[in-house]
């Protein structure tokens, strides 16, 4: 038995912004446990800034399987604490800023790698200074003495269960996972 929470009636009327989402199904003890998990911590975007990265799609001209100086990545391509290497190579140019940002960004040591599209969110970790598409969040952290905490974190079932109580995803085929700094 498991009691939903309704503080006062809320009539469709009164709501005023169209981004707004409702989640009815968080219940009581749910409400708990993420009023918990939220306390005394810190925003993902205070630990770094969240971008998207190169502005194209898989059937770019920017594309291309010959091997250059940028190996690239598509979402799909990143699972939980994985990459799967694959034979995807991106014409880098620092002068086209419709498509790509700046290449420090792309080119850190390290950094952690969210998948844009699924139910749940799935990071791992690239050492390779590899390309991503926009299909892939790049978490730039101000902090790298914590990356690998980070990602065990955004990984978690915790989180899992944070999120998908915070969150309603409305796209039920392909679901886009969305961070606004």
């Amino acid at each position: 038995n498991t009691q939903i929470i309704r503080k006062e009636p809320l009539l469709q009327s009164s709501i005023h912004d169209p981004n707004l989402t409702l989640n009815v199904e968080t219940t009581a003890k749910n409400e708990k446990i993420l009023q918990k998990i939220e306390q005394d911590t810190t925003p993902l975007n205070e630990l770094g800034s969240i971008t998207r990265g190169v502005e194209a799609g898989k059937k770019s001209e920017l594309i291309t399987d010959i091997p250059n100086a940028y190996p690239l990545l598509f979402g799909e391509d990143v699972n939980k604490y994985t990459i799967k290497t694959r034979n995807h190579w991106i014409k880098f140019s620092i002068k086209d800023q419709t498509n790509f940002k700046e290449e420090s960004l792309y080119k850190q040591p390290k950094k952690i790698l969210i998948r844009r599209v699924g139910k749940e969110i799935i990071a791992t970790i690239d050492f390779n200074k590899r390309v991503t598409l926009n299909t892939l969040y790049i978490l730039k952290l101000k902090d790298h003495s914590l990356i690998e905490e980070i990602c065990a974190l955004l990984n978690s079932k915790t989180i899992r269960f944070w999120f998908k109580n915070r969150y309603v995803l409305t796209e039920k085929l392909f679901p886009y996972i969305e961070f606004h700094n």
